[in-house]
């Protein structure tokens, strides 16, 4: 029987390590921000605009990620921000969303953390969001599956299946 595999299916697990590695890597870096931005100065800004995007899944479920426009001064400059928090992209608990959007009213005084050395990137919220964990738990189990079907190929290609050199005559 000819093991032969074609290296095109080594491009298969490659691509889903390489995927994996770079889901975990931003959703670490999303972390990573979230929890150095507590530390960041604080301002007051003003909500100007708020829009809601629904995206419509497979099974009829949907997700609604919340769009925001926000102004603030740091410095006697003037800045405009977008992100809510480093983590979040939408939520589809309609309790969950309905409270966020409830806080972004227009008009509305928040307020915002800045980074210092940058005043441009500034977020509403900060902290650590369990929920935000999906994207890590999803990066690291592709990468799981990428180098268990890897190595399973590699076995299948180079492992030795002589069974009979192991029985000896009596």
């Amino acid at each position: 029987m000819d093991q032969s595999i074609s290296k095109f299916f080594y491009l298969l697990p490659a691509a889903f390590v390489l995927m994996g590695a770079g889901l975990t890597l931003w959703a670490l870096h999303g972390q990573w921000l979230a929890l150095r931005a507590q530390k960041w100065p604080i301002t007051t800004g003003t909500i100007s605009k708020v829009d809601e995007k629904v995206s419509q899944g497979r099974r009829g479920n949907s997700s609604v990620k919340i769009k925001t426009t926000y102004s603030y001064e740091v410095n006697g400059t003037q800045y405009e921000g977008t992100k809510i928090h480093p983590t979040y992209g939408g939520n589809s608990r309609l309790k969950a969303h309905d409270a966020l959007k409830e806080a972004l009213q227009p008009g509305r005084r928040v307020q915002v953390m800045y980074c210092p050395e940058n005043p441009a990137q500034a977020f509403l919220a900060t902290g650590f969001r369990s929920g935000s964990l999906a994207p890590l738990v999803v990066g690291v189990l592709w990468m799981t599956a990428g180098l268990a079907f890897g190595c399973l190929l590699w076995i299948t290609k180079s492992g030795n299946c002589d069974f009979a050199s192991l029985i000896r005559p009596a």
